[in-house]
């Protein structure tokens, strides 16, 4: 619901084909309505009038006004204004007064909004450091160029009646499970756009730093797969100084250029907000991965929600534009694996083709002997890239040597030979607890998430010979993303604790255990941690 201030008081707007556009950065979201001629508050509304929205508590500012014969359209952005009132003249995020140090992103955000009235939730879990330039402009467009600045794809929202900068890193989310397919929620096939323009596009680099500084021989990094064309590029950054930075950038950058850059616009019958207690599991949000499945091509992909246009009071009206999420395989892992399917496409239709030539007149059977042999060479290739060898299951080529192989066995997945869930760290003495702030300094940035195995009933002093002091355990699964999770153990008596899991290793909080009378005091002994393992 809509509502403006209207003879010195709040009214409701009298419209509800309105719809909010969410932006990946929430700095451009807008708001849109339109009016017809003779609507009673027609000439209420007009350039920077500031329109409530009721159902999210934010406030917009009409920014765009288009009267015509028969209607009154407007465009309103969320209102910002007190992040515009100031400016910075020659600031940067310098951490002491001799700019040897400087601030990572939730600090740098918080002294942009120092004055404003604004504060910052930080859940990026970024704690890099990175030097921002001298900069000139208002708080909005410095915590703009910020994000620029770190990259990675961060997100910002803006909730301008709390007055909070919220951070996010969608790209350490983990997927919410919720699907979009055109027999349940998708409303008609996705429209997809994809580009890979000559200039955009290359996948080997030839990166030159200044004073002429060049890659290791043969002078170049390239992100492809073996069968591939090449396409060169050749660039000069002369901010690049060293040879370790000119390495890492061009790694990266080679790597982004090579991607095949993907949209899809889906017109979304939101069923979560028509009937939330049934499709709970079907609850979408910007930034969240969800499943597209195509029914065209017939794929399942993962897919980031980059922009959601939501009808409030007509959610079978929403529309979501999504964005690929990009693998965690190598590009020539994709490719092996589509090597491997069309081959066996190629096989099965072979042998269809086979079986409808064999019962044809005389006539057909050279095209039946055509056909067969592309069975037998199609069912050859896919015989190359996928091995089973009955306790496994190998795509790829998994000889000595070998450029990239999935593995499928008893004991889990395994990328190139390394296995997807690795045991990190085991306590070797859980009878004696865990008391709070402890820190396991472990490099996590390798993983995506971990899963933590808590002892779920408090630890056995005595043990019988031979075993560990432990019990039943409870595991969580916590992403690497810096973001409080918290475990509670049921057995028995009910126990707590609360952890945290970034880049650099994971922080223990306090256990703590319910007493009769249904209060919690601390106890060192509850959720002890006990084996921690790592997912790529």
């Amino acid at each position: 619901m809509l509502e403006i201030m209207q003879d010195g008081a709040m009214q409701t707007v009298d419209c509800e084909d309105y719809y909010i556009q969410d932006e990946w950065n929430g700095a451009d979201n807008v708001l849109h309505l339109s009016l017809p001629k003779g609507h009673p508050q027609l000439l209420s509304i007009q350039e920077r009038t500031q329109i409530y929205d009721s159902e999210d508590g934010q406030v917009y500012r009409v920014s765009k006004y288009d009267r015509g014969k028969s209607s009154l359209d407007l465009e309103a952005e969320l209102d910002l204004d007190s992040l515009c009132a100031g400016a910075l003249i020659g600031w940067d995020n310098r951490a002491d007064a001799h700019g040897t140090q400087w601030l990572p992103l939730g600090e740098t955000v918080r002294a942009i909004l120092n004055g404003t009235g604004w504060t910052v939730d930080d859940q990026s879990g970024r704690v890099d450091v990175q030097q921002m330039e001298t900069f000139y402009g208002t708080p909005l467009e410095a915590i703009t160029q910020a994000l620029e600045v770190w990259g990675n794809d961060l997100g910002a929202q803006y909730d301008n009646a709390k007055k909070i900068v919220h951070l996010c890193s969608p790209g350490q989310r983990q997927p919410t499970g919720a699907y979009l397919t055109e027999d349940l929620n998708l409303l008609e096939s996705p429209q997809i756009r994809g580009k890979a323009q000559r200039g955009e596009y290359y996948n080997r680099l030839y990166l030159i730093g200044a004073d002429g500084l060049m890659l290791p021989e043969p002078f170049y990094v390239e992100h492809r797969a073996e069968n591939e064309p090449i396409v060169s590029h050749v660039e000069v950054n002369e901010d690049i100084t060293d040879l370790d930075t000119l390495q890492t950038t061009a790694a990266s950058q080679v790597k982004t250029a090579a991607a095949i850059s993907r949209s899809y616009t889906c017109k979304v019958a939101d069923l979560y907000r028509l009937r939330p207690q049934e499709y709970a599991h079907l609850k979408i949000d910007l930034y969240d991965t969800v499943i597209l499945i195509d029914r065209d091509d017939y794929s399942r992909s993962y897919q980031e929600i980059a922009r959601f246009k939501r009808y409030p009071c007509r959610p079978e009206k929403n529309e979501v534009t999504l964005s690929t999420v990009p693998g965690t395989l190598s590009a020539t892992a994709g490719q092996t694996y589509s090597v491997a399917r069309d081959a066996a496409i190629r096989a099965y239709s072979a042998d269809k083709q086979v079986g409808s030539a064999s019962a044809a007149a005389a006539a057909a059977q050279l095209a039946a002997a055509k056909a067969n042999q592309a069975a037998v060479t199609a069912a050859s290739t896919a015989t190359a890239y996928i091995t089973d060898a009955g306790d496994t299951i190998t795509f790829g080529r998994a000889s000595a040597g070998s450029a990239v192989s999935v593995q499928v066995g008893s004991d889990g997945l395994r990328f190139c030979g390394v296995r997807n869930q690795t045991v990190l760290w085991r306590n070797p003495d859980p009878a004696g607890g865990m008391a709070e702030g402890t820190v396991l300094e472990l490099e996590l940035s390798g993983y995506a998430a971990v899963h933590v195995g808590f002892l779920a009933s408090a630890p056995t002093q005595n043990p019988a010979e031979g075993q560990p002091p432990t019990g039943p355990l409870q595991f969580v699964v916590s992403p690497t993303n810096g973001v409080e999770n918290r475990v509670v153990c049921l057995d028995g008596v009910p126990r707590a604790r609360s952890f945290t899991a970034g880049p650099k290793g994971i922080t223990f909080g306090a256990g703590a255990s319910c007493t009769a009378d249904q209060q919690l005091i601390p106890d060192p002994s509850s959720c002890v941690p006990y084996i921690l393992y790592g997912f790529l």
